[in-house]
């Protein structure tokens, strides 16, 4: 409650199904700016991330108490990854003109907080490593680093350059 008064929002679980355009939405508001592991100079197809969200994903959305009825300014998606009590941060970001005011460290206490409360024993995510924000959000809250990702893009123009060069 403390990070979410801070940050100037209400935190609330959203219902997935019922406000899938809202959700889509704030991801959309969200992304400019994000370094996207792997999506580096590619389009991402807001419109196919409903296909992401199991139905057991928990999503939560960070609405500004300043200008009631306006859209979310930030959201974050949490799912448990099997019934031993491991849950997995999915995506965590908020708008670009929201940024900076604790937002992501409002939605980052709700997640854990329900993730808890639905019987997470543990909640792990990726960031990519320049994304110092969420990384400064997450050291707040006690996680440490673990495996990384590596990534493997395929880009046209390097298709292009082996065809040419043999």
């Amino acid at each position: 409650a403390r990070s979410a008064d801070t940050a100037g929002v209400r935190v609330r679980v959203a219902d997935f199904r019922a406000e899938e355009a809202m959700v889509l939405d704030c991801i959309t508001r969200s992304l400019p700016g994000l370094p996207v592991p792997g999506a580096e100079d590619q389009d991402v197809d807001v419109s196919q991330a409903h296909r992401l969200f199991t139905d057991d994903a928990v999503v939560l959305l960070a609405e500004p108490r300043d200008v009631p009825g306006s859209p979310p300014c930030g959201l974050t998606i949490v799912t448990p990854q099997s019934d031993g009590g491991d849950w997995y941060t999915v995506y965590t970001g908020v708008a670009v003109d929201h940024r900076g005011r604790g937002v992501a460290t409002a939605l980052k206490a709700a997640a854990l907080r329900e993730a808890h409360r639905r019987g997470a024993t543990a909640v792990s995510t990726h960031n990519d490593d320049g994304n110092e924000a969420i990384l400064r959000t997450n050291r707040t809250f006690g996680m440490q680093p673990s495996v990384g990702y590596w990534s493997l893009a395929r880009r046209d123009d390097l298709r292009d350059d082996r065809r040419r060069n043999g």
